[in-house]
């Protein structure tokens, strides 16, 4: 068995597991508990990606490379491990080396590693991960809380922040090219703009007749989901996958990233909304990515960094009645949906996959 099949089965143990779903005796429990246990022992370890080494909540995933094979260590599979996860594939050309292990203490398990790659959303707390002989943190994506609510700040006020948190790293990548050009000039340690990006060998086109859907829209309701909601308010037959939406809203609390393509590839349109903060500072979702890399045809919150890339390709809405209107018209229109789809997979195929990701890496990492 390689090590990329058993870091699958350590996965799959990790959700049965964290997850519940579904529900175990207690002897099948600690069986399985056991076998994790037992699989750890017979992975090599060299180099090392720890995803989260601090408390789920602080989105923080850390990647340590040493020797030619990377662990995993996280803390809960959400997409945040998964970029952590794809950027190992990304690193390590194969993956055959990747195996994963779960960790909720906060402090990594790996010290002085070559290379400690921090992934981030929040600057809080930062400091904490800076444990390898080169630290590089990647603020792929922006992720502002206040009292655990979602809020913006002026952009040279962030411009700031990230200038204050940076000072103990050794190199800065990050994921808003506008950001990119606002700190260039600034900072004081090497500086690359490393957009995130979709990993093509779990998303691409895989229609599947059974989770077909008019209007599709994936994601947790941990803010205000503009497009989702006025969809529902105005009773467009709109299927929601996502946690923390009011009891009855979604189908269902999680779908696996792993076969995430076959719900992008089956709807006729896949509705994507961004963060404000992540709207002020430049940051596409990478939602746009994956269900792109699916040839889904993709209604959008208006950003001129989408625009900028993806043209005409991603219809985009800047109000309610904006919204309402591309709905009805698109869903009225194969032709052209289809005709979107195709263009906006063919910028996404060119800009924003794992090839490209490799060499924004490697140019790094070298």
């Amino acid at each position: 068995m390689c090590f990329f099949h058993k870091a699958m089965i350590l996965f799959d143990l990790h959700f049965l597991l964290k997850y519940n779903f579904c529900e175990f005796s207690y002897k099948l429990k600690i069986f399985l508990i056991n076998l994790r246990k037992g699989m750890l022992n017979l992975i090599n370890k060299h180099i090392v990606i720890i995803a989260s080494a601090f408390l789920a909540a602080s989105c923080l995933y850390l990647l340590h490379i040493n020797n030619g094979t990377v662990v995993i260590n996280h803390s809960f599979g959400v997409g945040d491990y998964w970029l952590a996860r794809d950027l190992a594939k990304v690193i390590s050309n194969q993956g055959d080396n990747v195996s994963i292990y779960e960790n909720g203490k906060d402090k990594p398990v790996v010290q002085n590693a070559d290379y400690n790659i921090v992934i981030r959303g929040n600057l809080s707390g930062i400091e904490h991960a800076v444990v390898g002989k080169k630290n590089i943190l990647w603020l792929a994506w922006s992720n502002l809380k206040i009292n655990n609510k979602e809020r913006t700040i002026p952009v040279d006020e962030y411009v700031l922040k990230i200038l204050d948190s940076v000072r103990q790293y050794d190199t800065l990548a990050i994921g808003s090219e506008k950001l990119y050009h606002l700190l260039r000039d600034r900072v004081q340690i090497p500086l690359y703009f490393v957009p995130q990006f979709t990993n093509t060998e779990k998303f691409y086109p895989d229609f599947d007749e059974k989770l077909s859907s008019e209007i599709l829209f994936v994601g947790n309701y941990h803010f205000d989901r503009k497009a989702a909601r006025t969809a529902l308010e105005n009773n467009y037959p709109i299927q929601i996958y996502g946690d923390y939406w009011p009891k009855g809203v979604a189908r269902a609390k999680y779908i696996d990233n792993r076969i995430l393509r076959k719900y992008y590839s089956s709807a006729k349109i896949v509705l994507n909304d961004t963060k404000e903060n992540m709207k002020d500072f430049g940051f596409i979702s990478n939602r746009i990515f994956d269900a792109s890399a699916c040839k889904a045809f993709i209604i959008s919150d208006y950003m001129p960094e989408i625009e900028e890339l993806y043209g005409d390709s991603v219809p985009m809405y800047k109000n309610k009645e904006e919204l309402l209107a591309l709905l009805d018209y698109y869903l009225s229109h194969p032709e052209e949906r289809l005709k979107k789809a195709d263009k906006a997979y063919n910028i996404t195929m060119k800009y924003r996959t794992q090839n490209q990701a490799r060499q924004y890496w490697k140019n790094i990492l070298q």
